[in-house]
């Protein structure tokens, strides 16, 4: 059950400690991960604004990849007249983005509406080229999530969770222990022509094209299917499936 959040819950470090302990001896994953109400909110960033969807909406959609240069996005973002915007791959409380809420940060800077989830709990501080360059020993929170930014107000939030992905491959694969899943984040704008749905996706590309597939049909139940709707993301589209080739080309 989605918990509606103003400010996401803080694993403690002692918490995530033994997290990792458990899933290095083989723990279910999944028993670990329902220890974390982070996983199971949504956070809720509201801004005063008066700002009404007249005939058009410039929506973008974009992977900021721990969301680090978040000051540098939003530049952009004024630049090129985004309205709406889809976010994939924000850290908050992580060594290696400075600590800091990027998605918060980033529609503070903006002053927009805004929902963030958490994705993944990560356990250690990153994968090994981001560790590569000093960081600080300790995540605050160790939290990685998606998000939508808003000029306009943002109704009927919703979080949805993949029930195929629980992240476990990325600790035996890529010695990247997190516990999570991929999501999806959706919300609808009021408009001139009524109630527009709008939802983004992260896709998990350690998985094949079939479960991605399953996964959007899953997405696709989800929604709000009597609304026009706008859906975005981050779909990792690879036709290969990376369980039975090394070779990504």
């Amino acid at each position: 059950m989605t918990k509606r959040v103003n400010d996401i819950s803080i694993p403690s470090i002692e918490l995530r400690a033994d997290a990792l302990v458990a899933v290095d001896r083989g723990d279910p994953y999944r028993d670990w991960a329902q220890l974390f109400p982070c996983l199971n909110e949504l956070q809720v960033m509201d801004v005063e604004s008066n700002h009404v969807i007249e005939d058009s909406i410039r929506i973008g959609s974009w992977n900021l990849e721990r969301g680090k240069e978040w000051q540098r996005a939003a530049d952009l973002i004024e630049r090129v007249n985004i309205e709406v915007l889809f976010l994939s791959e924000m850290d908050l409380g992580m060594s290696r983005s400075g600590q800091q809420h990027t998605a918060k940060e980033l529609a503070a800077r903006l002053g927009w509406h805004g929902l963030f989830a958490v994705e993944f709990v990560e356990l250690e501080l990153g994968n090994p080229w981001e560790i590569a360059t000093p960081v600080e020993s300790t995540n605050v929170a160790g939290l990685h999530g998606n998000a939508i930014l808003s000029r306009y107000p943002l109704h009927k939030p919703w979080l949805h969770r993949f029930t195929q992905s629980d992240g476990s491959w990325w600790h035996r694969r890529f010695n990247e222990p997190r516990l999570g899943g991929r999501i999806a984040v959706g919300a609808t704008l009021e408009t001139s022509i009524g109630s527009v749905e709008i939802f983004t996706a992260h896709l998990e590309n350690n998985q094949g094209p079939t479960e991605r597939a399953d996964a959007l049909r899953e997405l696709f139940d989800r929604r709000l299917t009597h609304l026009p709707s706008v859906f975005g993301g981050d779909l990792n589209t690879s036709t290969l499936d990376p369980r039975l080739h090394t070779d990504p080309f």
